[in-house]
C-alpha cells in the first residue's frame, strides 16, 4: 500500500521575460559606464604621450664630428674624445682616415689624464696605418708611460722602436725570462712583481709622507730600469720562489713555529690595515688645516741670520797694521787680501772664508770658538772690517764682516710641499692616538703598573758569602 503523500502542490510560477525594464536599465548603464572609461583612457594616454619629450634621433656622421671639433675648441678632451669614438662607429671610415682619428683620441686621453686608455687608441692607431716610424705616436707613448710611472714598460717600447738587431717579439712583454719547472716567467709579469715590489718598499713612507713616497717610487722604478738592476731583481725573485717551493715541501709550512710567526705577521698586518684605513679617512688635512698649522709653527720654517768673514792674514802686527791704514786711506779688501795675505785657502778669492758665522753660535769660520770676536764680527755693517787685527796661531788677522743675511720666514706657498708634509704627519698622530684612546676604552683595556725591576743578583765566588 503506498504511503499517502501530504504535500500540498505548489502552483507553477508564472514566466519572466529575459530583459525586463530594471535588468535593462543596469545594462544600458554599465555599458555608458564602460565607454565613458575607455573614453578617458584613451585620452589619457594622448596627453601623457604628448607630454613625454621625444627621443631625440642619433647625430649623423657629419654632425658628430662638428660637436667633436666644438668640443675640442672648448678643451672639453675627455668628452670630445668620446664623441670622437661615436663618429668613428657611425663613419666607418678608411683604414687611414680612421687611424688619424685613433691618434687623436690618443692626444684627448693624454690631456685627461687616461693613459691607458690613450696607449690603446695610439697602438690602434699604428695597426690600422701599418706604420711604427710616426715620431708624434711614439713621443705620445712614452709620455703616457712616464705619467704613468711605468719605467720598465717605457724602456720596452723604447727598446722596440730603436732595436735593428731583435725582432719585436724578442723585446715584448711576452718574452720569456725566467722559468721555474712548468711556470714561465714573461717580461711583463716581472714588470708587475717589480711594480710590487716597490709598493712594499715605499708603504710605510706613503702613510707618513706621501709627496715624498712619490719621489721614492719614482727613483726605485727608474732604478729598476737598469739591466744590472732588474737581473739582481729577477735572480732575488726565483731564489725567493724556490726557497719557499723548497720549504713546502719539506713541510716546513705546518712547523709551530711557522706557524706562530705567520699568527705574529698576520696580527702586524690587520693592525697595519685597520690604521692605515683609519689614517686614510679621518687623518687628511684640508688646506685650512694646512693654514692655521702654518701659522701656527712659522717659526720652525725660519730661515737663521747668518753671516760670511773674509780675512787678511799677515806675518807681523806690523804688517796687520799696515793693511788697516791702507784699507782707512780706500783700498779694497778683497785687493789687498790677494796682493798681502799668506794664506793661500783665501787668498785668491780675496779673503772670503767658508762656512757661515751665525748670532747664535759661539764659532768663527776659520777661528774656532770664541764668542767674544763673533759679537764684534756680528755688530758690523756688512763690508766693514775690525779696527783692530787679531792674533792667531796662524798669524795676525785682519777681519771684515763680508756679508749678513738677516732671518727669513719662507711664505707658505714657497714651502707649500713641506708644511702639508709636516701637518699630515701631525695631523696623522693626532688621530692615531684619539683613535687608540677609542679602541681602550671599547675593549676596557686597563695597564697596570710595574711593579720595579729586579736587581741584579752579585755573582759571589764558590766559597765566599
Amino acid at each position: 500500500m503506498e504511503k499517502p503523500r501530504l504535500e500540498l502542490p505548489r502552483a507553477a510560477a508564472p514566466s519572466r521575460p529575459v530583459f525586463d525594464r530594471r535588468s535593462t536599465f543596469f545594462f544600458l548603464a554599465g555599458l555608458l559606464a564602460f565607454a565613458a572609461l575607455a573614453w578617458l583612457t584613451i585620452r589619457s594616454g594622448r596627453s601623457t604621450h604628448a607630454g613625454a619629450p621625444a627621443v631625440a634621433a642619433p647625430l649623423s656622421a657629419e654632425q658628430l664630428e662638428k660637436l667633436a671639433l666644438r668640443l675640442e675648441d672648448k678643451n672639453l678632451a675627455q668628452t670630445a674624445a668620446e664623441t670622437w669614438i661615436e663618429y668613428l662607429d657611425a663613419a666607418a671610415p678608411p683604414a687611414d682616415a680612421a687611424a688619424k682619428i685613433h691618434a687623436r683620441i690618443g692626444r684627448l686621453l693624454i690631456d685627461a689624464g687616461r693613459y691607458e686608455s690613450a696607449i690603446a687608441h695610439l697602438y690602434r692607431a699604428e695597426a690600422l696605418s701599418g706604420r711604427r716610424d710616426d715620431a708624434e705616436i711614439a713621443m705620445r707613448l712614452r709620455e703616457c708611460f712616464q705619467k704613468m710611472g711605468r719605467h720598465a714598460e717605457l724602456a720596452r717600447e723604447i727598446a722596440e722602436r730603436t732595436s735593428i738587431t731583435k725582432q719585436p717579439e724578442e723585446l715584448s712583454g711576452r718574452q720569456i725570462i725566467a722559468e721555474i719547472g712548468d711556470e714561465k716567467i714573461t717580461a711583463a709579469d716581472f714588470d708587475r712583481m717589480v711594480r710590487d715590489e716597490v709598493e712594499v718598499m715605499v708603504r710605510g713612507m706613503a702613510e707618513q709622507n706621501p709627496s715624498r713616497a712619490e719621489q721614492m717610487r719614482a727613483a726605485l722604478q727608474q732604478q729598476m730600469t737598469r739591466p744590472d738592476a732588474r737581473e739582481r731583481t729577477l735572480r732575488q725573485i726565483v731564489l725567493r720562489r724556490v726557497l719557499s717551493s723548497e720549504a713546502r715541501e719539506k713541510r716546513l709550512d705546518q712547523s709551530p713555529e711557522y706557524r706562530e710567526r705567520l699568527a705574529a705577521e698576520a696580527e702586524m698586518l690587520l693592525a697595519q690595515q685597520v690604521m692605515s684605513g683609519v689614517i686614510a679617512e679621518r687623518a687628511t688635512p684640508t688646506p685650512q688645516d694646512v693654514d692655521r698649522y702654518y701659522e701656527t709653527n712659522r717659526e720652525q720654517y725660519a730661515t737663521p741670520a747668518s753671516g760670511r768673514i773674509a780675512r787678511i792674514v799677515c806675518k807681523t802686527k806690523d804688517d796687520a797694521e799696515k793693511v788697516l791704514e791702507l784699507l782707512r786711506e780706500g783700498a779694497e779688501f778683497a785687493t789687498l787680501a790677494k796682493n798681502r795675505s799668506t794664506d793661500a785657502a783665501t787668498r785668491e778669492s780675496g779673503g772670503l772664508v767658508e762656512g757661515e758665522l751665525s748670532p747664535s753660535r759661539d764659532a768663527v769660520p776659520g777661528i774656532g770658538e770664541n764668542a767674544e770676536l763673533r759679537d764684534k764680527l756680528w755688530a758690523l755693517d756688512p763690508g766693514r772690517h775690525l779696527a783692530e787685527p787679531i792674533e792667531t796661531p796662524d798669524g795676525w788677522m785682519v777681519l771684515q764682516l763680508h756679508a749678513k743675511t738677516p732671518s727669513r720666514t719662507p711664505s707658505l706657498d714657497e714651502i707649500r710641499d713641506r708644511v702639508e708634509a709636516d701637518c699630515a704627519a701631525a695631523r696623522r698622530d693626532e688621530v692615531l692616538r684619539q683613535y687608540v684612546d677609542e679602541l681602550f676604552r671599547k675593549h676596557r683595556v686597563r695597564l697596570h703598573a710595574q711593579g720595579p725591576t729586579p736587581a741584579t743578583q752579585p755573582t759571589t765566588r764558590p766559597g765566599t758569602r
